[in-house]
């Protein structure tokens, strides 16, 4: 069963109406598997994000599924989530991350530590980087960031092997999925997988946070 994937800053969550029109539109689009940051829950409210067609752990899964949690994980400061799955008989492990404003080398090393720990997993990582892959494709505006430079991202796509997916099948496509007032730039947030993952996903989708 194709997996359909998505990425997606929900800009907070707390608001009752905004779950029930967020967890309605998962459903219309008949996503499985959603990576959300910036939820802005509780741990102990996680559980209101969730309804009788979806089951949330930080991460989404469509009930249908059927899917089987073997371990999953958190950092304290709930920057990055992770979720180790059997699903139709294939290990996968897919993780929410949400990089710290300032590029920090120690939150890329500890990510990157924890999901290496799972060599038998194949890999769906998700987020916010605040970096970008490739400053000429991801980046709309002609706007110079100190958030620019690739090197963090990029080596932690390196060390765990896994690929930008959104790029690989839309390789010259500009696109944002969100525009920082901060920064003044357009940013693309990031669906990385193993090679391998790709065979399972039907479609990789990553939604501005007002398409709802």
């Amino acid at each position: 069963m194709p997996l359909n994937v998505m990425l997606w800053n929900v800009c907070g969550l707390n608001s009752p109406i905004k779950q029930t029109k967020c967890l309605e539109f998962l459903k219309r689009k008949n996503i499985l598997i959603t990576l959300i940051q910036e939820t802005h829950l509780k741990t102990s409210d996680i559980h209101r994000f969730q309804s009788r067609c979806y089951k949330c752990v930080a991460i989404l899964f469509d009930r249908k599924l059927g899917v089987t949690i073997d371990k999953c994980g958190k950092d304290r400061e709930g920057r990055f989530s992770y979720v180790a799955v059997t699903v139709h008989n294939v290990k996968i492990c897919f993780a929410s991350i949400y990089c710290p404003n300032i590029p920090d080398p120690n939150f890329f090393n500890a990510t990157s530590a924890t999901l290496l720990d799972m060599p038998e997993y194949l890999m769906v990582v998700g987020g916010d980087f605040n970096q970008v892959c490739n400053i000429t494709l991801d980046r709309s505006a002609n706007i110079s960031s100190g958030l620019d430079a690739p090197s963090g991202i990029n080596t932690f796509i390196t060390e765990l092997n896994i690929i930008d997916a959104w790029h690989l099948r839309y390789p010259l496509m500009k696109n944002d999925t969100f525009f920082s007032c901060r920064h003044k730039t357009p940013q693309l947030n990031q669906l990385t997988t193993s090679i391998s993952a790709l065979d399972f996903l039907a479609k990789t989708g990553i939604p501005s946070s007002f398409e709802i």
